[in-house]
């Protein structure tokens, strides 16, 4: 019997790599947040933060289960609350806008990323305004936040390089120059 090895490129990692981003981002920003804070090797600053706090946690766990209007009440409570937290509100503000996205409601998730945005300028909230104006057809504001979604990759994000390459596909596609 013999014994071959199983020889695998840096190439072939990437891309598996960059396909399982591509459906991570496709299923919504509640995916995301669940997938960096859950995943075993950390891929951006946001793997390492602590888990999500509950208001947080229990506003996507209500989206997920398709309690559209409950997660919208439990969010508007928790945003208006003195004691919520600058990076709880972020968090808040990323799951209204996929709340609202779950929906085809893109303007109103457009403009709840953009309060996250607000709140703190990430990567990972550029890439969802972009995703967003594009299902918007919103071509100039897709290009514009593809753009600043490149300029946002983490320095040592695993995907960045492919990232960085579908970004400019798509704002070529979107018929823009990267």
């Amino acid at each position: 019997m013999s014994k071959h090895k199983l020889q695998i490129s840096k190439k072939q990692v990437v891309t598996v790599l960059g396909v399982v981003g591509a459906l991570l981002i496709a299923a919504g920003a509640g995916g995301l947040l669940w997938w960096l804070q859950h995943s075993q090797a950390p891929q951006t600053p946001a793997a390492t933060a602590s888990p999500l706090p509950k208001n947080v946690n229990d506003v996507q766990t209500l989206r997920l289960q398709g309690n559209y209007d409950e997660a919208q009440k439990k969010t508007d409570d928790a945003l208006n609350n003195s004691k919520t937290s600058t990076d709880e509100k972020y968090m808040l503000y990323i799951q209204q806008g996929s709340t609202f996205a779950d929906q085809g409601n893109f303007q109103a998730a457009a403009d709840s990323y953009t309060k996250a945005e607000g709140v703190k300028e990430t990567y990972e909230v550029a890439t969802l305004l972009a995703t967003t104006y594009t299902k918007a057809g919103s071509k100039d504001k897709a290009i514009e936040y593809y753009k600043k979604a490149i300029t946002l990759i983490p320095p040592n994000y695993v995907l960045g390089e492919s990232d960085k390459a579908t970004f400019e596909q798509d704002i070529r596609n979107l018929g823009g120059q990267p």
